[in-house]
């Protein structure tokens, strides 16, 4: 996330997330990947310029508000001095685009006229819950040697000893 942090966007989608790692968005047919900024549809990567999207998880994170055309102007350009009017208007399309939405009846970003756009869809949090960490490979030969009762003898001791003092690695 070029221009915000992570964890600011993290923090607005809400405080449930101590222990658990939130990677991605899901809503309608779709899921927006948070750490790479990532639209997929299923196992289709669906592809987005940086800005659109940067605005993209910026509106997701503020899900069912209205996010300023200031605010975006903001991440998006920062203070430089740009004609960001339409800048803008073209990563709003890109995004409509993208999700198969119409500005008319949107479905994912509406336009709340002179003030920004809100994202209107129901949004739901994929949590995938930590991974546990790889066994070093001393743990797993000494499991093998544990596992087998022994009966593997001298050549799971040689082994477990090879691996050990580094030998081969």
């Amino acid at each position: 996330m070029a221009i915000r942090e992570e964890n600011v966007l993290l923090a607005e989608i809400g405080p449930e997330i101590s222990e658990i790692s939130l990677k991605r968005i899901r809503f309608g047919g779709f899921a927006f990947d948070l750490a790479d900024e990532e639209l997929w549809r299923g196992d289709e990567r669906i592809p987005l310029r940086p800005r659109a999207s940067l605005v993209l998880g910026l509106l997701i994170s503020r899900a069912g508000r209205i996010v300023s055309r200031d605010d975006l102007r903001a991440a998006i350009w920062g203070e430089t001095i740009v004609e960001w009017q339409d800048g803008l208007h073209q990563i709003v399309r890109e995004l409509r685009k993208a999700l198969g939405d119409d500005s008319r009846t949107p479905s994912y970003i509406e336009t709340v006229s002179r003030r920004g756009y809100r994202f209107c869809a129901e949004i739901e949090p994929d949590i995938a819950r930590p991974q546990p960490r790889w066994r070093s490979p001393r743990v797993a030969a000494r499991d093998l040697l544990f596992l087998s009762g022994g009966a593997l003898g001298i050549p799971a001791l040689v082994l477990l000893a090879c691996v050990a003092i580094g030998v081969g690695t």
